[in-house]
């Protein structure tokens, strides 16, 4: 668990008494009332927000498993990996992936585990392509993943994924489009639908055509000659069913599909599913060159920039429900670098996701790059994929944060992000990717992008209009960048909710302005809410909260395993809450009368429990919440009431303790708490009498707000 710092900044004080307001004055967004559901009508004007809840693995229905073997120790015979950094382990990790891909030995697939210690690995050599594996470290700080080659040109350390092109027709099943399909549907009427089945995974694409391309005003930007996959839209689906010509899928298509644009429908391959790398540290030697660190030396022989173009240090390419957690990258003993006022981490970039689908990468932090150039060099996450969920993760010192490309790369969720410090901001980069959101991000010296962008590509292929549609919510500025944290001027609408923090301004204008292409036409202005009051928006998150409703507040959670008993845990880690109760970032509030959260708690054996509340409270009239268990929020039976004392003010925390609470069940099940008047509850502990004293936490009259507890 994620600890919260201690000791208070100035900067912390300053959001606590933003906050303090979120007790009486909470808002909400006009396009997100409380009787919202994913078909909620459009405005007159067309304005409307996606559901972005499908995001991350398994569409977010299920957790990333925590998969317990079989075990192979790479460190043991046959592999004999050397984990001491004296000399290359690649081959043996590599022995040890394949032997777990092997169906016949592992039909389920296997843990692949490298104990703590340093593997000197090159790169090419680590792939995962088959399902059910997992690439496990001892933990981030004990397992050391070095690249040690210095020229890095087009190399990648470690890939997940078979990779393909989602612009290939698999077994040539293929069939048109017969009815302009509608923005957030679901169906597709074709003109043939034999050779599909229920479980294809399909393509819902259209080209780019001129009258597309007049219609989006990029008429000096695009061309009808460059129409590759990602050049505009396309969706990566499954079937869930076939009624005569009419296919059935699982995720809303993100734009209008027309028969205009040659839309079609395709079946393409398998992809990688349900494997995944989590629990090291990772790194790359620096390259030894001295010169040639331009912006465009990228492409000149013998420079330093040409010797590491376009590298990561991860990729996921051609997979499918797959996951990272808990992956930092690390000095690798590199030397300080005067040019750049740092210690590299990685020559290039970070992490690369591309034509993959329903990844969830949690708690990963990919900064500092060595070389941060043109041509698509230095950044922290490099998106060019659908339904993809960046959660609690970091990049600083890079040159874009998080870049998105390509008319493929939707339903994206960047979810409680921080970047700091970067050359240019966290952007969506070309080719328009639609409907994705950006959620609780955090920008220290950086801002959020989305303009039309007169760079890059050729002759008729220009990166234009980045992005349409795409929501950004509830931004936290610690220190913008010129003047603003959120630049939002995208194609049709685009939509800023909430900003708060030291810099909560917000750019939209002009939406009309002249380029070396033509004019940029972004017009109608973005739709724009909340400005500097994103301390008082509901929902804190837009993501968490859509998930919430669409799971409804069952037993299965958002972004994290069940909370296994005993256990210290915070509050913002809920599964389902009543719309009034906000979540404040480290701490859920304004709990009014019967408002209630739920959490998804796994009980090792039925009997008696202590519960201890970190709690704040005004001075006023004392309070109880109720303690209740069920398979269910709404079925969940009360097991005891906690007296809950006036307080002295609604952010000096104190434990209230209540021994003895008979929990009947063993098992996963929902732990709600519903609260009869205004509190606010910031930790939770659970468990036996005997075991509490050490866990309590001693009362804090206030709390860091950079961090969350998972």
């Amino acid at each position: 668990m994620r600890k919260y710092l201690n000791k208070l900044t100035a900067l912390a004080v300053l959001g606590i008494l933003a906050l303090s307001f979120a007790q009486t004055n909470p808002v909400r967004s006009s396009l997100y009332p409380e009787n919202w559901t994913p078909n909620h009508p459009a405005t007159a004007d067309g304005r409307f927000l996606h559901d972005f809840s499908y995001a991350g693995y398994m569409m977010g229905n299920v957790d990333i498993p925590n998969r317990t073997g079989p075990i192979i120790n790479v460190t043991h015979a046959p592999y004999n990996a050397n984990n001491t950094g004296t000399a290359d382990a690649c081959a043996a990790i590599q022995a040890a992936i394949n032997a777990a891909q092997n169906t016949t030995t592992y039909p389920n697939g296997a843990v692949v585990y490298l104990p703590a210690g340093t593997y000197r690995v090159n790169p090419g050599v680590i792939r995962i392509t088959g399902d059910n594996i997992v690439l496990r470290g001892d933990g981030v700080g004990r397992t050391f993943i070095r690249c040690y080659r210095e020229r890095m040109r087009g190399e990648t350390v470690i890939q997940v994924g078979r990779g393909g092109n989602w612009g290939a027709v698999d077994g040539g099943v293929q069939s048109n489009i017969t009815a302009n399909v509608a923005n957030r549907a679901t169906t597709v009427n074709v003109a043939n639908a034999s050779g599909f089945a229920v479980g294809n995974w399909i393509i819902l694409r259209v080209d780019r055509t001129q009258a597309w391309i007049d219609e989006h005003n990029m008429g000096g930007f695009w061309s009808t000659a460059h129409n590759g996959i990602g050049q505009a839209p396309a969706f990566f689906r499954r079937i869930t069913a076939i009624n005569g010509n009419t296919i059935t899928f699982d995720i809303p298509v993100r734009y209008p599909l027309n028969v205009r644009d040659n839309a079609r429908v395709y079946r393409v391959g398998g992809r990688t599913q349900h494997s995944g790398i989590e629990g090291f540290s990772i790194g790359n030697k620096s390259n030894p060159i001295t010169s040639g660190w331009g912006e465009e030396d990228y492409n000149t022989a013998g420079r330093g920039a040409e010797a590491v173009h376009a590298s990561f240090l991860v990729r996921f390419n051609g997979a499918v429900n797959c996951w990272a957690k808990d992956i930092h990258s690390y000095a690798a003993g590199n030397p300080h670098d005067t040019r750049l006022g740092y210690v590299p981490h990685m020559t290039s970039n970070g992490f690369g996701i591309g034509q993959s689908a329903r990844i969830t990468i949690d708690n990963c932090n990919f900064s500092y790059p060595q070389y941060r150039g043109g041509g698509g060099n230095g950044y922290g996450w490099d998106i060019s994929a659908s339904d993809i969920l960046i959660t609690n993760s970091v990049s600083t010192a890079t040159r874009h944060a998080y870049a998105f490309k390509h008319a493929h790369t939707s339903g994206v969720v960047v979810h409680n992000f921080r970047s700091n410090n970067n050359t240019l901001a966290s952007d969506f980069h070309m080719y328009l990717s639609m409907s994705n959101l950006i959620d609780n991000q955090t920008v220290n010296s950086d801002f959020i992008e989305s303009v039309v962008r007169p760079y890059g590509g050729t002759a008729g292929n220009r990166h234009g209009h980045s992005s349409t549609q795409t929501v950004i919510w509830n931004t936290n500025g610690i220190a913008g960048r010129g003047n603003r944290s959120v630049d939002s001027r995208q194609h049709g609408w685009g939509y800023v909710i909430g900003t708060r923090g030291n810099e909560t301004r917000v750019q939209t204008t002009p939406v009309r302005w002249n380029t070396a292409y033509g004019q940029a036409i972004t017009d109608p202005e973005d739709h724009r809410e909340h400005i500097g009051n994103g301390q008082n928006l509901v929902p804190q998150s837009l993501y968490r909260d859509q998930l919430a409703r669409r799971l409804g507040s069952g037993i299965i959670t958002r972004d994290s395993t069940p909370i296994a008993i005993p256990a210290v845990f915070n509050s913002t880690r809920y599964v389902g809450k009543s719309s009034e109760v906000a979540d404040n970032g480290n701490y859920v509030g304004n709990l009014v009368n019967n408002s209630w959260v739920d959490y998804v708690i796994d009980v090792p054996a039925a009997g008696n429990y202590t519960v201890v509340l970190n709690v704040a409270r005004g001075n006023d009239a004392a309070r109880t919440i109720s303690v209740r268990t069920g398979t269910t929020g709404a079925n969940a039976a009360e097991r005891a009431n906690i007296s809950i004392p006036a307080g002295t003010d609604w952010f000096a925390f104190f434990p209230v303790v209540r021994a003895n609470i008979n929990f009947p069940t063993a098992g996963r099940q929902i732990l709600r708490l519903q609260a009869n008047g205004s509190v606010n509850i910031e930790d939770i502990t659970i468990g036996t009498p005997i075991a509490l004293p050490g866990n309590i936490r001693k009362p804090v009259s206030s709390r860091s707000l950079t961090q969350n507890s998972r």
